[in-house]
């Protein structure tokens, strides 16, 4: 025996622990001392047993404190109590001498030994030391009580501690459960798991075993036990004759997990079940690690219950016949795996120990090969762990709860990149300038920058810098990749030449895409800090972009991304974004729709495979066929061609002409001559020859490359020129083996993919080299595939890279799937590689439900909603659920989407009817006002009732029962009446110069203050300084009263008279949203009284306490 350490469950005394430590020639008794300052002297030895000889294996009994018992190599067992020093010895022995293997108390006074077998011996004895004496003479017990097991070896042995005469035991090849009332096993199991039988204290029917090798089993005790109880009696006891062998397996099975015992004694394998948690046992390794293992337990399903219980009463509550089926039970399963590190080496055996210092935690004693005893810790792991949307992370474990929160950088940065407090909206004026963090790096770019090139208006009008028609300039920018490339390549030169004196290595983990989220980047051979990670999380990312003004709005998108490029690249969004906006432009001035037939948003696939693509699809007021959709694609080419294009031409034969034609619109690469002369020379004005040259030759223009790199200032790309004129002369030729070869060579080690592609295509004059070139925008790879492949090979090409981009998730294959299936298909690729929700959301939203409905779109907009109601960004989620209902308009002016219905309401106090709820008398005003969602439309209603030639006299009253409505604690004025001009618009303005009022109108501040109440002067002084401004300014001021209150009207120097507090028919030169926003009725929760919503922000801005005279609350601050 190696050696072994448990805890004496029972010994306890008080709150300290005992264990017992056995060695190969000594006993040894422990005990923890918790008040004991330091970890290593926090368990003391008790006492020592000696004099044995060669120990194999040990135990207690948990009835009798300190009752021990060890077993010897020459097979005698001795009972002692190591408690007591003079406690007298009594010997246990076999007939023959060999191995004690096993020992095992039960409460009854029974003592069971395993031994290995011999000839005329059995192998399991049970002894009955009841009566034994530790201070006298034990000779009274001198043979066995019963035996049994012949001629096989006993390796372990356990009581079970619910059913003390019941004892489970293990041989080389069988498990075996006895009833010492019975002569025959209760089951027999073949196993090689036989050794270090232990039950689990918390689910006593659960016991585990492990067999040689190290192999691991649990089993449950109950299906076992099960088999017999179900036989009749006659069935059970000619069963039990006949020592039944059981065929039911573990419920968990862990190969190899101990130490292999083959090199060692069985001891060697060091296996505890927790005695403080449920479900957790833990293994020992290599002497220095401890491996906890928790479990969990599933119960069975009803529907093998119910096949169960049937299959019982069909066979009269018996199994006769069918042994084999047992009642279903609890599977086990593995929920999570820990390890703790031991605090010295060498480790052979461990048992559990409670921490004194937190109800749930646990410590460790440990006992290393050379006999020392030590107590250790347990760091315990979290048992929880959750991220919100911010990024704030909390911790839950037996220690309690921790929180983490993330320095939150996001709303930081955005006014560090708005030093002038500029909001999201200006990025249409590019007076912002936006910055986003990938790793430590961060990379800004100001949209100012953006002028030169674009201006970006409300109305979406593109003009370049020279006045190019916008349709032209949009394509440029869209093909524009390697201007936008080479600008990250500098700002990256930039940015490593500023941080070459700090000599940092960055670089990114492999595995990343372009167009995939954030790439993690390491700093030596160390990560990045948390805090830098989750800033840059994906979660970080839709936020930032968000505040920036990330939505529906296409052409601010483009601004917006353009404006947040970095290391990884954003070029693919980018393009998505302006190929949304030039479709929704085509979409809107009613290019894309002809014969009742809505192509909008549709993708080059679709168009080349006619009608079969658009099943399941709503672009068609009638029944979707072959002849309405070719009739309505040429429709759209000749529309197309009055004004663009008309030249165009297409260089092989084609069945399906206007569908190319169509295609190359949609792509963006349908240019006349004329056009695309200007492109390339605007191409070599910004000095990309390469990029003009491979335009030319995809377009088949080989000599113009030849003309355009013949210009060039570089003297490599003239002497190339001079290399692409030779397919001029040798293209007819077929012996030019030499010079054909000389371009494959070049295609395949130039790094320029432009000339890579152009030497590709003279080599062979084949297109599909130019089309398996990696590097090229998927835009001009379309555009060369339906210039120039067959109808048999574009349908091939256009299949297979579609087929890419969806199992890719690149943005950019949109172009190919447009919005429709297929391209949900690819956006649900690109949510699983980047988890950018937020972008799947939004472009979704072009498509659906407007042509078709998906169940995947509609998750991930409830997930952006629900993400953004999380950030209490709700304007933001009105917005785009506002914008959501306008995109779902179809062609026909049919919502897909209902909008959303008005969630609250006001009550009348009197008649608890929906005051906004028109009456049936008024249901023609609700049509003719139109609306009825705001207090507006109770104006509204009143103001169409008087040209209706109906009584104004709900005004200001519930339209059911007349009751007046509350009035507004600033102005007076009832809620619900239009607010007038002076008011709405002055009463601000003069709120907020009623400090700045001249010493000359002290007269009449004190008149105002003499009349007001205390409780009203600050509004009397608000409205005397508004008096006082307007006096200054030259207005002739007339004062008039009605009902008791007094209403100012001015005469401005115009001559028109403007109406500062009357009636309601002055207040109908202002409709604005943000006028109706100050009309609404804003009450308080805690003291009732209500305001107009502007009113009550003007006075909140300065005041805490209500308006109301003699009313303390502090109604804002609740």
């Amino acid at each position: 025996m190696v050696g072994s350490i448990v805890r004496t469950f029972n010994w306890d005394v008080h709150n300290e622990q005992r264990y017992l430590a056995v060695n190969r020639e000594d006993v040894s008794l422990y005990q923890t001392d918790n008040s004991a300052k330091n970890e290593d002297e926090s368990i003391v030895k008790l006492s020592t047993k000696t004099g044995f000889d060669s120990i194999n294996c040990s135990n207690y009994s948990q009835k009798d404190v300190g009752l021990t018992c060890v077993g010897q190599i020459n097979g005698n067992a001795y009972v002692f109590d190591i408690t007591s020093p003079s406690s007298s010895l009594l010997s246990l022995k076999p007939k023959q001498s060999r191995p004690c293997n096993s020992i095992s108390f039960n409460n009854n006074g029974l003592l069971a030994l395993g031994f290995d077998k011999a000839r005329q011996d059995t192998s399991l004895q049970i002894w009955n030391i009841e009566h034994y004496s530790k201070i006298g003479s034990n000779d009274h017990i001198s043979k066995p009580l019963m035996s049994y097991v012949q001629n096989e070896v006993v390796l372990s042995t356990c009581f079970h501690p619910e059913e003390q005469n019941n004892l489970i035991t293990g041989s080389y090849k069988f498990l075996r459960e006895f009833d010492l009332r019975s002569e025959k096993p209760v089951f027999q199991l073949a196993s090689t798991c036989t050794a270090g039988i232990a039950v689990d204290p918390f689910t006593p029917y659960l016991f585990a075993s492990y067999g040689e090798d190290g192999t691991l089993s649990v089993w449950d005790r109950r299906k076992l036990t099960s088999i017999n109880k179900n036989l009749p009696a006659s069935k059970a006891a000619n069963a039990s004759s006949h020592a039944n062998v059981v065929s039911e397996g573990p419920l968990l099975t862990f190969n190899k997990l101990l130490n292999d015992t083959r090199k060692n004694t069985y001891s060697a394998a060091c296996f505890r079940y927790s005695s403080l948690r449920r479900g957790e046992f833990s293994t020992l390794f290599n002497g220095d690690l401890i491996r906890r293992w928790n479990t969990g337990i599933v119960p069975p399903l009803r529907s093998e219950i119910k096949k169960y219980e049937t299959f019982l009463h069909s066979n009269n509550n018996h199994l006769e016949g069918n042994a084999h089926i047992s009642k279903p039970s609890e599977s086990l399963f593995v929920v999570k795996v820990n390890d703790v590190k031991t605090k010295y080496e060498r480790v052979i055996s461990f048992d559990y120990n409670p921490d004194p210092n937190s109800p749930f935690g646990i410590n460790f004693v440990c006992m290393r090969q050379s006999g020392s005893v030590y107590r250790m810790s347990v760091v315990e792991s979290p048992t929880a762990l959750e991220l919100d949307s911010f990024n704030d992370i909390v911790f839950s474990g037996v220690s309690g709860t921790f929180t983490k929160l993330v320095k939150d950088v996001v709303e930081q940065k955005i006014t560090e990149d708005k030093p002038n407090k500029a909001t999201a909206s200006e990025l249409n004026n590019h007076n912002a300038i936006s910055s986003a963090t990938n790793g430590n790096r961060r990379f800004s770019k100001n949209i100012d920058n953006l002028a030169s090139s674009t201006e970006i208006n409300s109305g979406g009008n593109h003009k370049g810098e020279k006045g190019e028609d916008r349709d032209v300039e949009k394509r440029i920018n869209f093909d524009d990749d390697e201007g936008d490339e080479e600008k990250e390549e500098e700002d990256i030169e930039d940015a490593e030449e500023e941080e070459e004196g700090d000599d940092i290595l960055l670089s990114p983990l492999e595995g990343e895409s372009r167009s995939g989220s954030h790439d993690i980047y390491t700093v030596g051979d160390s990560l990045i800090d948390p805090e830098e990670l989750l800033e840059n999380d994906i979660s970080s990312t839709i936020r930032r972009r968000t505040m920036l003004g990330y939505g529906t709005n296409c052409e601010k998108n483009i601004a917006l991304v353009e404006s947040l490029i970095t290391v990884e690249s954003n070029l693919h969004l980018r393009n998505t974004w302006r190929w949304l906006a030039i479709s929704g432009e085509s979409l809107r001035s009613k290019t894309m729709i002809s014969n009742n037939v809505d192509l909008g948003y549709e993708g080059v696939l679709g168009i080349w495979n006619g009608v079969e693509s658009f099943v399941n699809q709503r672009r068609c007021r009638f029944a979707l066929d072959e002849k309405r959709f070719i009739k309505a694609v040429k429709e759209i080419v000749s529309v197309r061609s009055e004004t663009h294009a008309q030249n165009l031409s297409i260089d092989i034969n084609s069945d399906k002409y206007s569908q190319r034609r169509l295609c190359l619109y949609v792509v963006g690469w349908d240019f006349t001559k004329q056009e695309l002369d200007d492109r390339l020379k605007l191409l070599v004005e910004k000095g990309k020859y390469e990029k003009a040259a491979g335009w030319a030759v995809f377009h088949g223009d080989v000599l113009k490359a030849v003309e355009i790199l013949g210009n060039s200032k570089k003297e490599r790309l003239r002497i190339m020129s001079t290399a692409i004129a030779g397919y001029v002369a040798y293209k007819d030729i077929p012996n030019n083996a030499p010079w054909k070869e000389q371009c494959r060579r070049m295609a395949s080690e130039l790094g320029d993919p432009y000339l890579r592609s152009i030497f590709a295509f003279i080599a062979d004059n084949d297109w599909w080299d130019v089309l398996d070139e990696s590097s090229l925008p998927l835009q001009e790879k379309l555009g060369v595939a339906l210039r120039f492949l067959s109808d048999r090979d574009l349908s091939i090409y256009l299949n297979r890279i579609a087929d890419k981009a969806i199992n890719s998730g690149e943005l950019e294959g949109l172009i190919l799937t447009g919005i429709t299936p297929k391209g949900v298909d690819l956006l649900q690729s690109y949510v699983d590689k980047t988890s950018d929700v937020q972008t799947a959301a939004l472009i979704s939203s072009f498509g659906c439900p407007r042509y078709f409905n998906d169940e995947r779109v509609e998750h991930w907009v409830e997930s952006y909603r629900t993400l953004l109601n999380s950030w209490s960004l709700f304007n933001v989620r009105a917005k785009f659920d506002v914008a959501r209902s306008k995109l779902s308009e179809a062609f026909t002016g049919d919502l897909t989407i209902k909008p959303v219905q008005r969630q609250v309401f006001l009550q009348c106090s009197r008649c608890n009817k929906n005051i906004f709820q028109p009456t049936k008398a008024n249901h023609n005003i609700k049509r003719f006002n139109g609306t009825n969602n705001s207090s507006a439309s109770v104006v509204a209603s009143n103001s169409a009732a008087s040209r209706f030639g109906k009584p104004d006299t709900a005004k200001g009253k519930c339209p059911h029962c007349g009751a007046s409505l509350p009035r507004c604690a600033i102005c007076l004025l009832t809620l619900g009446s239009p607010i007038p001009d002076e008011i709405a618009n002055g009463f601000v303005g003069a709120s907020s110069r009623a400090n700045a009022g001249s010493g000359a109108n002290a007269n009449t501040n004190a008149s105002a203050n003499a009349n007001a109440s205390a409780g009203d002067s600050d509004k009397t002084q608000m409205a005397a300084h508004a008096k006082n401004d307007r006096n200054n300014n030259s207005n002739h001021h007339h004062q008039h009263h009605y009902g008791g209150r007094e209403f100012s009207f001015i005469e401005s120097n115009g001559g028109g008279a403007v109406a500062l507090g009357g009636s309601a028919a002055a207040a109908t030169t202002n409709n604005t949203i943000e006028r109706k926003f100050k009309e609404w009725f804003s009450f308080c929760l805690s003291c009732n009284h209500g305001m107009h919503s502007g009113h009550a922000e003007e006075w909140f801005s300065k005041h805490y306490v209500c308006p109301v005279p003699d009313c303390n609350c502090r109604c804002n601050s609740k």
